[in-house]
């Protein structure tokens, strides 16, 4: 994709990162039992709200995460601490950084 620009997720470093086009990937690494786990894109499923969800695991436990809340944390200034991530256009489904407020 053009000018797409990656983000490791916070908490995830080293494991899963996340693009400006709201795509989510898990990065090349050795599993517990020392096998190579490759590089891939992480399918993210519809919450029952329509919003896109991924589910990223930590030391054995899986954890959902909404897609368009990681690219408002990796992309966008919010120095007010404001609790909501609005979409420009409407669409939940729509993740890209520049359509997020």
């Amino acid at each position: 994709m053009k000018n797409e620009i990656w983000c490791p997720i916070v908490g995830y470093e080293g494991l899963y990162e996340i693009s400006n086009h709201g795509r989510v990937k898990s990065l090349s690494r050795l599993d517990a039992r020392g096998a190579l786990r490759r590089e891939k894109f992480l399918k993210p499923g519809t919450a029952t709200d329509g919003y896109k969800q991924v589910s990223l695991n930590l030391d054995g436990k899986a954890r959902p995460f909404l897609v368009h809340r990681l690219v408002a944390s990796a992309f966008l200034d919010n120095p007010d601490a404001l609790p909501i991530v609005n979409h420009k256009n409407g669409a939940r489904t729509d993740n890209r950084a520049d359509n997020l407020e």
